[in-house]
């Protein structure tokens, strides 16, 4: 089985490993949207992406667009901090061009992420690092047994998708690159850059400069060791880091 995952903050890369059995292949969308690599074959493959504004982040929707995934079986889990929203209400039309649609589709509930919205706990509880682990255990257990099953189709959760990414579009289109700036604490030490999914970020005469591709994930800002970056968008000093996931990991899932 082949899994696909993007990740910027460390929530899907941590459920990608939870859903991992042995002789399961991970793979960085990042990194295949750069390798250039257009088909891959498998008798499974799923995607593990997180939900922006009711749907996928850009780069897991130009993978989509771009890669065929020649499969009997493919699947898609959702992590999500707030509501889930409709994804596939959007990603639902790039496939069907293809000639296929998602056998199965679940979601897990994780920590909200979203520094400009969230207020991010000082430590994940007990209880919802279970509910974590039971529920990428019950997803796996749904795709082993290749369960035919799509939640998001609610209508509620296709208004709120409908509504979201209008909102959405608008702030990651208008200039958002441009709120991101360093303190005096930076020392260019570029682990931002190497963090950024979508290489949205530049090492200029040793500091970050951002550039219009960023996908809003705010990995820049959680993963920075010295915490010297800041946005005009984020108000609260609070960082989020996945316990299960080092700012190691998201470099080489994202360099």
């Amino acid at each position: 089985m082949k899994i696909f995952y993007f990740t910027g903050t460390g929530n899907s890369l941590a459920i990608a490993r939870k859903m991992q059995r042995k002789g399961d292949e991970l793979i960085s969308i990042p990194h295949s949207l750069r390798s250039g690599a257009t088909h891959y074959k498998d008798d499974v493959i799923g995607i593990v992406s997180p939900v922006y504004a009711g749907s996928a982040p850009k780069m897991v929707q130009d993978f989509l667009k771009r890669t065929e995934l020649e499969a009997g079986y493919r699947w898609i889990v959702f992590t999500y901090g707030m509501v889930p929203g409709n994804p596939l209400w959007y990603l639902d039309p790039v496939t069907e061009a293809q000639g296929w649609k998602f056998d199965f589709e679940g979601c897990i509930e994780m920590p909200n992420s979203y520094l400009p919205l969230a207020k991010i706990p000082k430590e994940t509880s007990k209880e919802c690092l279970r509910w974590q682990d039971d529920s990428a255990w019950y997803l796996r257990n749904c795709v082993d047994h290749r369960m035919k099953l799509r939640w998001s189709g609610y209508p509620e959760n296709t208004a709120y998708t409908s509504a979201m990414r209008g909102m959405w579009a608008k702030i990651v289109n208008s200039h958002l690159n441009e709120s991101f700036t360093v303190t005096d604490a930076c020392v260019g030490c570029g682990i931002c850059a190497k963090a950024c999914p979508g290489h949205a970020i530049e090492i200029v005469d040793g500091k970050p400069v951002w550039q219009p591709r960023c996908e809003g994930c705010y990995g820049c800002i959680n993963h920075c060791p010295h915490q010297a970056i800041v946005s005009k968008k984020v108000k609260r000093p609070d960082r989020y880091i996945n316990k299960d996931v080092t700012a190691a990991d998201i470099v080489a899932a994202n360099e």
